[in-house]
């Protein structure tokens, strides 16, 4: 199956923030590098909650058949990534977010508006 990666990260980015992801940014890295399409970044209040999220995205990824490649960072518990190729998938801890800043490091990517999938009047 094809990977629709902006059909994954508009999914990925409603159930995070159904989920209670705070800060959730998409950045656009289509021809700035080869990792990925879209890099989405979000950090969660703790632990207990990183875990929960992590394993919801993956299981509504993979039923709609988005398998994960890769998970790095679980056990660490303050840096996740998910990889789904073309979309990779950072959840942090806020202090963890703040010491890494990858919203700097990749300034020169274009930024999806996440508004536009989430209900933001409730």
């Amino acid at each position: 199956m094809e990977i629709n990666s902006i059909k994954l990260v508009e999914d990925l980015t409603k159930k995070s923030d159904q989920k209670q992801a705070n800060n959730i940014t998409v950045l656009d890295i289509q021809g700035i590098s080869v990792i990925a399409d879209y890099f989405m970044i979000m950090d969660v209040r703790n632990t207990r909650m990183m875990d929960a999220l992590v394993k919801d995205l993956t299981e509504e990824a993979e039923k709609d058949g988005y398998p994960v490649k890769r998970i790095e960072g679980k056990e660490v518990s303050e840096w996740v990534l998910l990889d789904f190729g073309d979309v990779v998938v950072h959840i942090f801890t806020p202090e963890k977010r703040e010491f890494y800043n990858l919203d700097r490091l990749w300034i020169e990517a274009n930024k999806v508006d996440v508004n536009q999938w989430l209900d933001i009047n409730v």
